[in-house]
């Protein structure tokens, strides 16, 4: 039997999902706009928050909307009108990585079985921000099984305009020896950015399959060719698979930690602007997107 349990760290929420041994387990916070801190499969780690890095420097495991990635100076436009975000990347002046990454989700459903448990959040907003004035209603779900996690993210318009949008997931993955561990994706082209890693053009590159990270140092966007990725270590091998058929990918390795943050997303740097991957959703529609986390050894 799989379980579901509470707890309070620093006086932030967060929820533990995992099966009866807690040799597979997940911790979602639910003030870090429902983030994924931690995963462990089969008493492997897999999943980090990079403490005692502080999240708002990291962005760990956060839900990416409505925009992943950045705008460039925080503006943008759309039919017609200007609209000015907050510049969180305060370096670069730059809007970073949404607006839902740090909101307070809450719980709508637990199902707990003998095969899996799921965990159902839901954040809900209208017209609060002005630089997407914009009311929509965010569901999402963790299905854990014994060794994989379905994350299933449900997009609603509930106002009258349609409005611009992007989305992605920021995780980053454990791993113990660069030395000893590889990626392996499809990509015939790289996104190049500037100093301020705003999108610039889109480049001809071919990526080495298998891809040995070493001591490699990434902070690169590609366009991927479909849907999957696989991450090889010298203790465990997963692949990430999305359910959208447009898909990039944002590699990045932070400094002084053993993790790489292998980033799905629907768009790049700039969407909002450059309009590469963007989408739209009409009033009354909805937009669903899923990734499934499968560790296979």
């Amino acid at each position: 039997m799989f379980n579901v349990y509470h707890c309070e760290k620093k006086k932030e929420q967060f929820v533990v999902i995992s099966n009866k041994s807690k040799s597979t387990k997940a911790e979602i916070s639910l003030h870090r706009g429902g983030s994924l801190s931690n995963l462990m499969v089969n008493h492997k780690k897999i999943i980090t928050d990079l403490e005692p890095l502080a999240y708002e420097k990291t962005y760990a495991s956060s839900i990416l909307f409505p925009f992943a990635n950045r705008v460039n100076y925080g503006n943008y436009s759309f039919l017609g009108k200007n609209y000015q975000l907050d510049c969180n990347e305060k370096k670069n002046e730059n809007a970073l990585h949404g607006l839902v990454y740090d909101k307070k989700f809450k719980i709508v459903n637990e199902i707990i079985n003998e095969n899996y448990v799921e965990i159902k959040l839901l954040y809900e907003i209208t017209n609060a921000h002005k630089g997407f004035p914009y009311s929509f209603k965010i569901e999402l779900s963790y299905k854990l099984h014994e060794s994989s996690l379905k994350i299933n993210l449900n997009i609603s318009n509930l106002g009258n305009e349609i409005f611009p949008f992007t989305v992605g997931w920021h995780p980053y993955f454990h791993i113990d020896d660069f030395n000893k561990s590889e990626l392996i994706f499809d990509s015939k082209e790289r996104l190049d950015s500037d100093k301020r890693n705003i999108t610039t053009k889109i480049s001809n590159f071919k990526t080495p399959k298998p891809w040995q990270l070493n001591n490699l140092n990434f902070d690169d966007a590609f366009i991927i060719s479909n849907n999957k990725i696989s991450l090889k270590t010298n203790y465990y091998t997963m692949n990430l698979t999305s359910s959208e058929k447009n898909n990039f990918l944002q590699i990045y390795t932070p400094k002084k930690t053993n993790a790489i943050a292998i980033e799905p997303m629907t768009g790049v740097s700039d969407s909002f602007n450059n309009e590469i991957g963007l989408k739209q959703l009409k009033p009354n529609n909805e937009y669903r997107i899923g990734w499934l986390l499968e560790v296979v050894s």
